[in-house]
C-alpha cells in the first residue's frame, strides 16, 4: 500500500515527500532523477534495510507492452549470477506505478565519484572498467544487452581499506537484435547518448560488442573527465558517434602511455567487427595499456545469496551487512497464499507482485527454485521446471500510412517547405500531419535525417497522440541546419518496439541567411555605392558556398522632380559591368562577408529610384544548401520584388 501519493503527479515533476509510505518503503530522500523514473533511497519497513527504490513514470504502468518487457527482463537479469549486477531485491506495482528496489550503494555513480574527488587514479579507473566488463560479459552470455552503459549507471561503493565494489546498474537489456525505439530507449538523455554504440544509433542489430563500445566511452570520461564527443545537441552527437573518428586520449591527457589511445580506438571503432571480441578482453588491453596488472578474478569476492541454516531447503538473500531478509522453503509457492508480507527468495530472482489498496496482493510472478509443478492461477501464468510461460498479448492491429506535410513563415518554393540558416524568425518550419485509427496514449515519433542521407534516420522527438473522433493530429517543431528529411511512425505507447504504421518523408530545405549593409548617400553624377553582406551557412557547407560565382542585377528609375521620386524598378536586368562582388572572405566556422559596389550615373535628375540583388545559384544536391533549381539567380533579368534567389 501507499499512502498519501498526490493524484496530480504527473510526470514526477514534483516527486514524492520524505516520510511517504510507498509499497511497503519508507522514503528518505531522493538520490536520483530521470526522464521516465525517480530513485530514493527508502527504508524496507520490516527488515529494516536501506534500498535505492526506483518509481517509474505512471505513463508506463499503463502501458501494457511495457509491463510485459519489464516483467520479462527483470527476471532474466536476476538469473544471470555475477556479483557485479546491482542485486534486485523486488519489483512489482503500488497503486499503478511500477518499482524496482535495489541494492542501495552509498558511494554514489562513477561520474559523482570523479566530480567529487577529481581525477582518479589510473589504477582505480581501471580496476571500476574491469568490474563493469565482467557484468556485462556475465549479461552477454546469457543472450542480454545491457543498452545503456554509462557513468552514471555505474555504482562504486567504496570502503576504507578494501577495494571499490562496482555494480552496473540500470539495465535497459534486450535479447537479440535490439533498436533504440525500443524499451529501454524511451530516455534518450545527453548522458545517455554520449556513451551510444553506433549500430544502436542507427538501428542495426547489436550484439557485447555495443557495450563495449559504451564501456570504451565510459573510460574516456573517467580518464579525461568528459566523453569522447560533446556536441551542443543531440542531433550533431549521434552524428558524431556514426561518422567521426575519435579523438585521441592523449590530445586531452598528454601524460598517459601512448598505447592507451590505440586500445580506445580499437573499442570505439565504428563497426562492431574491428572492436575487441569481449568487454573483459578491452578492459585487461586498457589495464595494459596503462601500465597496470588487470585485476584477478579473485580481487572481488562475490557477496549475497548464501545457503545457511541446518535446514536443507531454505536459502536467504543476505543484505549489504550480510543480515538475512527473509527465508523460505524450496517449494515453490503461490505469492496469494503466502502469509503476512511477500516473500522474495531465490538466487536473487525478485517476486513481482502486484500491490493493491487494503492489503490485497496479485500474483505477477511465481519464482521456482527446486523441482516445481504446473500450478495453475488466476493471472493464467504457468510455470514449468523454472521456465516462467505467460500467454502472448493480442497484437495490436496496423494502422494504414498516413500524410505527412511540413511548412514555415516563409512562403513555399516550386511547393517546398524551407528555412534561413540562423534566422531570428525563419530557422524554424513545422512538420505536421493526421493519424486516422491511432487510440489514446499511442505515440507519433519524429525522425530526422540530414543532408547527405547516408547514415539511417534517428528519432528526436515524440508526442502522444489524443485522436479526435476518427482521427489524431501531431505537430514537430523543426529547426534543421541542412535539408533534412523527416518522417513520422506510431506506436503503441512509449515503450513501443514495433511500428504500427508510418508516414512518407518530407523535406525541409535550408537556405543560407544574408544581412546587407544600408546604402549611402549618392553623389553627382555618378552615384557609388559600396555595399557589405554578410552570408550565415553551415559550417559544412563553407567552403562550397565561397568558391560559388555571385550575380548581380541592378535597376534604376530617375525622375524629373524630386517631390515625386519614381518606384523602384519592377524588373531588374543582370549587370555586367556597374556590378562588382569582392572575393568571400571568412568570418566565422559558419559566416563570410563580401562586398558587392555599384557605380551608376544619376546626372542632374532630381529624383531617382533604384534596386539591386546578388546571389549564387543553390546547390542543394551538392552541399545541401538551398532549395532543388536555380530559382532565377543566373537568369537576364528577375522581378524586383522576388522574394527569394537560389
Amino acid at each position: 500500500m501507499s499512502e498519501g501519493i498526490p493524484a496530480d503527479v504527473s510526470g514526477f515533476r514534483i516527486g514524492f515527500a520524505a516520510g511517504l509510505r510507498i509499497a511497503g518503503y519508507r522514503l528518505d530522500r531522493e538520490i536520483g532523477r530521470g526522464s521516465v523514473a525517480l530513485v530514493y533511497r527508502a527504508r524496507e519497513e520490516r527488515p529494516g534495510r536501506l534500498v535505492a527504490l526506483k518509481i517509474l513514470a505512471p505513463e508506463l504502468a499503463d502501458d501494457e507492452t511495457f509491463r510485459q518487457w519489464f516483467i520479462q527482463q527483470l527476471r532474466a537479469v536476476a538469473e544471470v549470477d555475477n556479483p557485479h549486477l546491482l542485486p534486485v531485491f523486488e519489483a512489482g506495482e503500488a497503486d499503478g506505478m511500477l518499482f524496482i528496489a535495489m541494492r542501495y550503494v552509498p558511494g554514489g555513480d562513477a561520474r559523482s565519484l570523479l566530480r567529487r574527488e577529481g581525477q582518479l587514479p589510473l589504477g582505480r579507473v581501471a580496476a571500476i572498467i574491469s568490474q563493469t566488463a565482467s557484468g556485462l560479459d556475465a549479461m552477454h552470455a546469457a543472450g542480454l544487452l545491457h543498452r545503456d552503459v554509462k557513468p552514471t549507471n555505474i555504482l562504486v561503493h567504496a570502503s576504507h581499506g578494501r577495494p571499490d565494489q562496482v555494480y552496473l546498474s540500470d539495465f535497459g537489456l534486450s535479447s537479440g537484435a535490439v533498436s533504440v525505439s525500443g524499451p529501454a530507449r524511451t530516455r534518450s538523455s545527453m548522458n545517455t547518448l554520449a556513451c551510444a554504440s553506433p549500430e544502436l544509433i542507427q538501428g542495426n542489430p547489436a550484439d557485447g560488442r555495443a557495450d563495449q563500445y559504451s564501456l570504451a566511452a565510459t573510460a574516456f570520461e573517467l580518464l579525461t573527465g568528459w566523453p569522447p564527443f560533446r556536441p551542443g545537441d543531440a542531433r550533431a552527437l549521434l552524428q558524431a558517434h556514426v561518422s567521426q573518428p575519435p579523438p585521441r586520449l592523449t590530445s586531452r591527457r598528454p601524460e598517459l602511455p601512448p598505447g592507451v589511445d590505440s586500445v580506445l580506438v580499437k573499442a570505439l571503432a565504428k563497426s562492431p567487427g574491428q572492436r575487441y571480441a569481449h568487454c573483459r578482453d578491452f578492459a585487461a588491453a586498457l589495464a595494459g595499456a596503462l601500465g597496470l596488472r588487470p585485476p584477478g578474478p579473485g580481487l572481488i569476492q562475490p557477496r549475497g545469496l548464501q545457503a545457511t541454516g541446518p535446514a536443507a531447503g531454505a536459502v536467504r538473500l543476505a543484505g549489504p551487512d550480510s543480515s538475512p531478509r527473509s527465508e523460505a522453503p524450496t517449494a515453490g509457492v503461490a505469492a496469494a497464499e503466502a502469509p503476512g508480507p511477500a516473500l522474495r527468495v531465490g538466487g536473487g530472482e525478485p517476486w513481482l507482485v502486484r500491490r493493491e489498496p487494503k492489503g490485497r496482493r496479485v500474483p505477477l510472478i511465481v519464482a521456482a527454485l527446486a523441482t516445481v509443478a504446473v500450478l495453475a492461477v488466476t493471472s493464467a501464468v504457468v510455470i514449468a521446471t523454472g521456465v516462467l510461460r505467460s500467454p502472448p498479448p493480442k497484437p495490436i492491429p496496423k494502422l494504414a500510412s498516413f500524410p505527412i506535410a511540413a511548412r514555415s513563415a516563409l512562403p513555399l518554393m516550386s511547393g517546398d517547405a524551407w528555412v534561413i540558416y540562423h534566422s531570428a524568425n525563419a530557422a524554424q518550419a513545422q512538420v505536421y500531419g493526421e493519424v486516422k485509427g491511432a487510440t489514446r496514449g499511442d505515440i507519433a515519433r519524429l525522425y530526422a535525417q540530414p543532408f547527405p542521407y547516408g547514415s539511417a534516420a534517428v528519432p528526436v522527438a515524440s508526442v502522444a497522440l489524443h485522436p479526435k473522433g476518427k482521427l489524431a493530429s501531431y505537430a514537430f517543431p523543426v529547426t534543421p541546419s541542412l535539408a533534412t528529411r523527416y518522417h513520422v511512425k506510431v506506436f503503441h505507447g512509449r515503450a513501443g518496439v514495433t511500428s504500427l504504421a508510418s508516414s512518407p518523408a518530407t523535406t525541409v530545405y535550408v537556405a543560407a541567411g544574408v544581412t546587407r549593409g544600408a546604402a549611402q548617400k549618392c553623389a553627382r553624377p555618378t552615384c557609388r555605392q559600396s555595399l557589405p553582406v554578410d552570408v550565415f551557412v553551415p559550417a559544412s557547407a563553407l567552403s562550397a558556398e565561397m568558391s560559388k560565382p555571385w550575380y548581380t542585377y541592378f535597376g534604376l528609375n530617375l525622375s524629373k522632380t524630386a517631390a515625386k521620386p519614381p518606384a523602384p524598378p519592377a524588373v531588374l536586368p543582370m549587370v555586367a559591368s556597374a556590378g562588382h562582388v569582392s572575393a568571400p572572405k571568412q568570418v566565422a566556422a559558419d559566416e563570410f562577408a563580401v562586398t558587392v559596389t555599384f557605380a551608376f550615373s544619376i546626372g542632374k535628375a532630381d529624383g531617382y529610384g533604384w534596386a539591386w540583388s546578388a546571389c549564387t545559384q543553390d546547390t542543394a544536391a551538392t552541399d545541401g544548401l538551398g532549395l532543388p533549381g536555380p530559382h532565377e539567380c543566373g537568369d537576364k533579368t528577375i522581378p524586383a520584388g522576388s522574394s527569394y534567389l537560389g
